[in-house]
């Protein structure tokens, strides 16, 4: 986030620094994939780096006073209590504290011939930590067909996540 590299810049030793930044997308599996961008600027943390930490770290206690969960595309609560029981099961430990559809339907995935394989839905789900601490992560849940019904949904690796002040998950 713009509050994380802001903290990071505050935090390099005094002198000029070359900044190289890249932008990527993440695999499904939340490893590395594809580089979209790439650059690098100077900066000079000469002076005011606690100037630059103090702004640095009100940015970050602002973008956590500011988070809040997004709207529901739509709400079904037999579905939202599956995905929740999918979610818990993860390997960050944490415990789902809301979640919320953010797909308006499943989307059905099929062979090359037509044949069902499986369908997916996204939700945000805002989570607890064991450190007592919240995130929101996007998660996609993908229940197997099973040639007349669908199976229990299994949630993927999390393709983007926030942080959020637990105090917020509830709120608009």
């Amino acid at each position: 986030t713009t509050a994380d590299l802001a903290l990071a810049l505050a935090e390099l030793p005094a002198g000029k620094h070359t900044v190289k930044v890249s932008v990527g997308v993440l695999n499904a599996d939340g490893s590395k994939g594809v580089e979209v961008a790439t650059g690098a600027f100077e900066y000079d943390a000469s002076t005011g780096q606690d100037k630059a930490k103090a702004t640095a770290e009100a940015l970050a206690g602002r973008v956590l006073d500011e988070a809040r969960m997004p709207a529901a595309a739509k709400k079904d609560p037999k579905l939202e209590k599956a995905l929740t029981t999918a979610a818990n099961d993860n390997e960050f430990g944490d415990k789902v504290q809301r979640l919320v559809l953010v797909d308006r339907d499943f989307k059905v995935v099929k062979t090359w011939l037509g044949a069902i394989l499986h369908r997916t839905i996204h939700a945000a789900v805002a989570t607890k930590g064991k450190d007592g601490t919240c995130m929101v992560r996007l998660i996609e849940f993908t229940q197997q067909y099973q040639g007349k019904s669908y199976g229990v949904p299994t949630a993927s690796y999390p393709s983007s996540e926030f942080p959020i002040r637990c105090g917020n998950v509830n709120k608009k």
